[in-house]
């Protein structure tokens, strides 16, 4: 796969800090718009969310089917900055949202084959490349963290880039539009990952349990009552508390004993 060409990089303007709730704050990420161009040329519009510290990791979000990176905003606002230091990077897959051009050709996941879904895996290069090219993103310290069909291009594309650090599945399924994901986990080896899904969200709820057997390095499970699927489970499940301790152990550099 060729590297992804990066084309622009626009500040879209900053979000105000919300004032502090009890018991938490909710921030408001400043964001820079983003647009990458992938190895078949495909325009990816992206939101990039900087942590305060230089070198920070960061995290790649991918969405569900038929939605966008907005997607993330409430998570990245309620649950992910207020509790780490890292930086983000949310894109809209090929046929969603603002990332529909290719070549000058429009796109619609609707229309897309197998194939078609199966190439999100560059959209997902795309991203990776703009954060390694970064000065103030550490590339050795990079997650993704994919939602229902993001979360089965997640693991098909970290299974062939060894410096993924780790992924988080949430509502991943077996096969899912011809994006399958048993051979991906297996390949991914033994780096940590994160699988959640909701017990009666079928067939999510039941392939958690067929990629947990595959993982072979550590892995968390969490299997929720009900049946909400991907980013839907936020809020509503005890989802985020593991998920952010799941990234930070992921991400956060062992201390030296001493």
């Amino acid at each position: 796969m060729k590297r992804a060409l990066i084309v622009a990089v626009v500040l879209v303007g900053a979000l105000s800090v919300a004032a502090a709730a009890e018991g938490g704050s909710q921030t408001k990420p400043d964001k820079e718009k983003v647009t990458l161009k992938t190895s078949d040329g495909v325009s990816i519009s992206a939101s990039f969310v900087k942590a305060g510290n230089d070198k920070s990791p960061a995290v790649v979000l991918l969405h569900m089917l038929s939605r966008t990176k907005e997607d993330w905003d409430p998570v990245l606002e309620e649950y992910l900055l207020p509790r780490t230091e890292f930086s983000y990077l949310a894109i809209d897959l090929r046929g969603h949202g603002e990332s529909t051009v290719q070549n000058g050709e429009t796109l619609d996941w609707e229309n897309f084959s197998e194939t078609d879904f199966n190439n999100m895996v560059r959209d997902v290069q795309a991203a990776v490349d703009y954060l390694r090219s970064r000065k103030d993103i550490d590339p050795d310290r990079i997650a993704i963290v994919g939602a229902s069909i993001g979360a089965n291009v997640a693991i098909n594309y970290a299974a062939k880039d060894p410096k993924i650090k780790a992924v988080a599945l949430l509502s991943a399924g077996r096969n899912y539009k011809g994006v399958a994901t048993f051979d991906a986990m297996r390949e991914y080896g033994n780096r940590p990952v994160f699988l959640a899904a909701s017990k009666e969200d079928m067939p999510a709820g039941r392939n958690i349990r067929g990629l947990a057997k595959r993982a072979r390095g550590t892995k968390v499970v969490k299997l929720f009552p009900g049946n909400l699927h991907g980013t839907r489970m936020f809020g509503a499940c005890v989802l985020d508390g593991p998920l952010v301790a799941f990234l930070k152990e992921s991400l956060t550099p062992a201390t030296p004993a001493g």
